[in-house]
């Protein structure tokens, strides 16, 4: 089920482990354990799909550890505390061949769009991590690794027409900008949206911008340039904070 850290609207997306009680604090003289080399997955997803959520870590403590404590939770709410490390699930520690004092610890869990995901999910997230040491020793991370959820979006081919075009006639090229909609499962015009308009000259490698053009409300795209040379078209949308990046199959244009 999902975590609901300061975010009830989330259900399902990253499971908790077996819950533990906060730990004790520790004696002062215990020296704070180091959390280095955090990292966790990104996703982007259609309207099916699922994936494996990884949180991995090196921590490393002169009395060797005892175990971590994680928690995702998204950006724009309060963010956890070590206070909360009871409702924090618990990653698997594995201690290094090279020392006794450093463990590669990883939290994985499988997460399924259709049941773990809604509209509210998509945007940064952070993981929060509470690791302790054998002497008790604890070290705290709100944002001990960040990582995205972002809703996939498409982009139907370039269609240039007419074919062919004279030289210097005007062309008109479009394509539709589609993103999934996590609440219902299927995928919904991307409107008001700014999209690139790029042309590769035949006989070259290299595409170039022509020009920058809006979305419709309903996420339909068309524009016109002038037809100076034969090569391909096609559309590229950068994404953003909650939309992937798209680009949309090219078109071959002849000029004559």
């Amino acid at each position: 089920m999902l975590i609901r850290v300061a975010a009830p609207s989330l259900v399902g997306v990253l499971a908790l482990g077996g819950l533990a009680a906060a730990p004790a604090a520790f004696a002062s003289t215990a020296v704070k354990p180091t959390i280095d080399k955090a990292s966790a997955t990104s996703m982007v997803f259609g309207t099916t799909g699922t994936t494996t959520f990884t949180f991995s870590t090196t921590v490393s403590d002169d009395s060797g550890i005892k175990n971590v404590k994680v928690t995702p939770w998204p950006k724009g709410v309060t963010a956890p505390t070590a206070g909360d490390a009871g409702e924090f699930a618990v990653a698997t520690c594995k201690a290094s061949a090279s020392s006794a004092k450093t463990s590669v610890c990883t939290y994985t869990v499988k997460t399924d769009v259709r049941k773990d995901f809604d509209n509210t999910v998509p945007g940064t997230w952070y993981v929060a991590a509470l690791v302790t040491g054998k002497d008790g020793g604890t070290a705290f991370a709100a944002k001990a690794a960040t990582f995205t959820i972002k809703r996939q979006d498409k982009l139907t081919v370039a269609d240039g027409t007419p074919e062919p075009v004279k030289k210097n006639a005007t062309l008109t090229v479009a394509s539709k900008l589609t993103r999934a909609n996590w609440d219902t499962y299927t995928w919904q015009g991307y409107g008001k949206q700014s999209v690139k308009l790029q042309f590769l000259k035949s006989g070259t490698k290299t595409w170039t911008n022509v020009k920058t053009v809006s979305s419709s409300t309903t996420g339909a795209i068309k524009t016109t340039v002038k037809a100076t040379a034969s090569g391909s078209w096609r559309f590229v949308f950068a994404g953003n904070s909650v939309s992937s990046a798209a680009t949309s199959a090219a078109d071959a244009v002849t000029v004559k």
